[in-house]
């Protein structure tokens, strides 16, 4: 049996409608802006009474962060805080909520919490964990490129996780002087790097097309190592129950 809850949220008329799709988890759909907006979550089900004190809506200016709420009367805020959940402007993230109460372990350095199968829509508990911003990037499936090419000489796009960047300011900022900036490639999140990051130099009497060359035969190094994904057949396992349980 489906309930709905309607409300305004920041001048938009959003709706969350809870359908139990087995014992043990509850879909949410999440209508927005006259219905431009509709998406569907999974939730665990024993969590539901606790979600249900918030209106979830989706962040359209910003899609890494992707659901958010805004607490529905200052007890409930009043209870986060006391146990020890933060929020920020009064607004909170779905999945870092669900992960406080479900009590996942939280190792020291870990502040982020990460969707095991890449899948933001699935904030089941088993598909949470708290990691590193390193893990994170590890496990994520696309990079995002530059769209306009760098030079002539150097093709474009640039290869899967290999990205850019132009013009970083760097050195203490001295008033009246404009700070130096400096261009660099940089190759991160290749199964074969572990979370770390790699870059060319910075300095400017190297051309961009030397980095390039650099950067490409780093790449390639990379490339030739082969590293099986502990992971792959569980991302696979936790998406096919995604997708059954959302059709049932």
């Amino acid at each position: 049996m489906a309930t709905e809850d309607e409300l305004l949220v920041f001048g938009r008329k959003v709706s969350n409608t809870y359908r139990e799709v087995s014992p043990e988890y509850t879909s949410l759909q999440i209508t927005q802006d006259d219905g431009n907006y509709d998406y569907t979550v999974l939730v665990d089900t024993r969590l539901v009474g606790e979600l249900r004190n918030f209106k979830w809506y989706f962040q359209s200016t910003n899609p890494k962060v992707r659901y958010t709420a805004t607490a529905l009367n200052v007890g409930t805020t009043k209870r986060l805080e006391y146990l020890g959940i933060p929020i920020t402007s009064n607004t909170l993230l779905l999945h870092r909520l669900i992960a406080f109460l479900a009590e996942l372990p939280h190792p020291e350095g870990c502040g982020t919490v990460d969707h095991i199968s890449r899948n933001t829509d699935d904030n089941r508990v088993v598909n949470l964990r708290w990691a590193t911003r390193a893990l994170q990037s590890f496990n994520t499936a696309k990079h995002a490129q530059r769209k306009e090419p760098i030079a002539d000489e150097i093709p474009h796009p640039l290869p899967k996780y290999m990205n850019f960047r132009e013009n970083e300011p760097y050195g203490k900022k001295v008033e009246g002087k404009e700070r130096m900036c400096r261009s660099f490639f940089r190759i991160e999140g290749h199964p074969a790097q572990r979370g770390k990051r790699w870059a060319t130099t910075k300095s400017n009497k190297v051309s961009n097309i030397d980095k390039y060359r650099v950067a490409i035969r780093k790449l390639n190094e990379l490339n030739e190592i082969v590293i099986s994904d502990p992971e792959e057949n569980l991302r696979a396992q936790l998406e096919l129950e995604f997708k059954t349980l959302l059709e049932a």
